[in-house]
């Protein structure tokens, strides 16, 4: 069993230019490309199991309209990150 359960949401006005990108690119690294990782190298091993589940839990930060910039690129984050567990449900939920 692969349990995908990690996201940050940091509070960082995307619009200030003092901001760090490196913080920014951290939250997305962990939201969107973290569970991408974790999928890759962890599949062949799952799929040599008929009982193998890969679990992935996710906010629903990716629907919520915050009116805010600090929180764009959380939504956009989550939000591509559902995409991509629908996706990996759709091929490998069989």
């Amino acid at each position: 069993m692969l349990i995908n359960n990690a996201g940050i949401m940091l509070l960082l006005d995307t619009g200030n230019e003092a901001n760090d990108l490196t913080k920014q690119f951290a939250e997305i690294e962990i939201n969107f490309n973290s569970p991408i990782r974790l999928v890759h190298y962890f599949l062949p091993q799952l799929k040599k199991s008929k009982e193998a589940v890969i679990v992935n839990v996710s906010s629903g930060l990716a629907y919520v309209h915050l009116c805010n910039c600090q929180f764009d690129r959380t939504n956009d984050s989550k939000g591509t990150d559902n995409i991509f567990l629908s996706i990996t449900r759709n091929e490998w939920g069989k």
